[in-house]
């Protein structure tokens, strides 16, 4: 069933990405490297917040709601070298899933204090 979570939240993540890049290309009249790092910056805030809520036990998702959000939606959100954090974050279980919702956060503090 996890398989469809990620099937529809990568749809639904393809499509925001693709309208975020159409506003900003309509904004600056032209194609421009704004909207790659918008986006990229804006997944990887999102994955630091939601993985920060999940590691702190103030955000309970199911796995197969992890799916949906982590590697769907937000996995076409962010560039592919954090493709293994995302899959190490949908395990919450793996034995490495602390280092990688660590590296997330990191990722989304250091955005954020950009």
């Amino acid at each position: 069933m996890s398989w469809l979570a990620i099937a529809g939240g990568g749809a639904l993540g393809s499509l925001l990405r693709h309208l975020v890049n159409l506003a900003l290309s309509r904004r600056f009249d032209g194609a421009t490297p704004y909207a790659t790092f918008v986006v990229n910056v804006a997944g990887c805030l999102a994955i630091g917040a939601l993985a920060g809520g999940v590691a702190g036990g103030r955000l309970r998702l199911s796995a197969t709601q992890r799916a949906f959000a982590f590697v769907g939606v937000l996995g076409v959100w962010v560039p592919d070298f954090l493709a293994p954090v995302f899959r190490k974050l949908w395990h919450r279980d793996h034995p490495e899933g602390w280092r990688g919702r660590v590296s997330s956060a990191w990722c989304g503090l250091t955005a954020h204090r950009g």
